[in-house]
């Protein structure tokens, strides 16, 4: 694969500046100038494309020198392998969060390279409610690294933390991580009635009455006339059926 940039040379003197070229020397880098030769009117540009193509996963170096009449300039050219873009969210929310309970949350670390590079977390706004394990280690080559990002609410309030990620890599830039949660009161409560809720509706039934439904001006099959009607229904007590009468 080849990768490109240019270089672009201008002259913001007064009057015309000639320039002599060095280009890269090394079979990896390969670059061209549109005018090598000649001078360069004042506020003109000249362009250098450099072309780099790599063998193997390491680091390279060159540079491409200038020379005029009033100085030298040495441009270094760099070329090295990179883990990839971390993709580190800028934002963790918890949102609302049952006090005393855990809750956990998973972020991937990727490496899309043969090349193990290492990678550290650690915590620029310290909060004891967060937890982040492992905080550093190594990403393996063509792998991923799973980061834990724990939250235990103990007080009614918003908690906040901001934490860094930073990867072994040449010129790398840091990442920044504001971390926050609410600790909010009744919710291990409700979650607690939930579940019995759920019990009792596996395992209460209900059925229709023996004698069916009362239907508009009469009365159900058993009831006496002019007095206190009695009536027949069919009963689930702990799995056992009875007749009652009332």
């Amino acid at each position: 694969m080849v990768h490109e940039q240019r270089i672009r040379l201008c002259n913001t003197s007064s009057s015309s500046a000639g320039m002599h070229i060095v280009l890269p020397t090394t079979t990896y880098f390969k670059a061209s100038c549109e005018k090598k030769k000649g001078l360069l009117a004042p506020g003109m540009e000249d362009v250098i494309t450099v072309q780099f193509c790599p063998t193997e996963w390491r680091y390279y170096y060159d540079c491409v020198r200038i020379h005029t009449q009033g100085t030298n300039v040495l441009i270094p050219i760099h070329a090295y392998p990179m883990m990839n873009q971390t993709k580190f969210p800028r934002r963790i929310s918890f949102g609302k969060c049952a006090v005393g309970e855990t809750y956990t949350k998973h972020v991937s670390l990727t490496c899309n390279v043969p090349i193990d590079f290492e990678y550290e977390i650690s915590m620029l706004q310290p909060n004891a409610a967060f937890v982040v394990r492992p905080h550093k280690g190594v990403v393996p080559a063509n792998g991923i690294v799973d980061v834990e990002v724990i939250f235990c609410p103990t007080r009614l309030v918003t908690e906040m933390a901001e934490l860094e990620v930073r990867v072994a890599e040449f010129q790398s830039e840091a990442v920044r991580c504001l971390l926050s949660g609410s600790g909010f009161p009744g919710l291990a409560r409700q979650h607690q009635l939930a579940g019995l809720t759920v019990g009792l509706d596996t395992t209460v039934s209900e059925t229709m009455p023996v004698w069916g439904k009362a239907e508009t001006g009469r009365l159900p099959k058993g009831t006496a006339k002019g007095g206190a009607g009695k009536y027949r229904w069919q009963a689930v007590n702990h799995g056992r059926s009875q007749n009652v009468e009332a």
